[in-house]
């Protein structure tokens, strides 16, 4: 959900971006251990799966197989 005319922007999945890049920019972190961090503030799981969608879509978080984590992806 994007922010548009019906969707405010802290109804919307960009106003979350912030609190899951936080947590990844400083550690790579299970999926698991990012929704504990972030639950608080997130509150539905849901929204926090499609918040992980969207980022991985942007370019802004990679799922490393191997070890099982999320890593945040810096741009130059």
């Amino acid at each position: 959900m994007l922010p548009n005319k019906v969707v405010t922007f802290p109804e919307s999945l960009i106003w979350y971006f912030p609190d899951i890049l936080e947590v990844i920019s400083d550690s790579d972190v299970g999926l698991e251990e990012l929704w504990g961090k972030v639950d608080s503030k997130i509150n539905d799981i849901n929204i926090f799966l499609l918040c992980i969608d969207a980022l991985y879509v942007l370019g802004k978080l990679e799922y490393a197989e191997e070890y099982g984590v999320i890593k945040y992806v810096k741009n130059n």
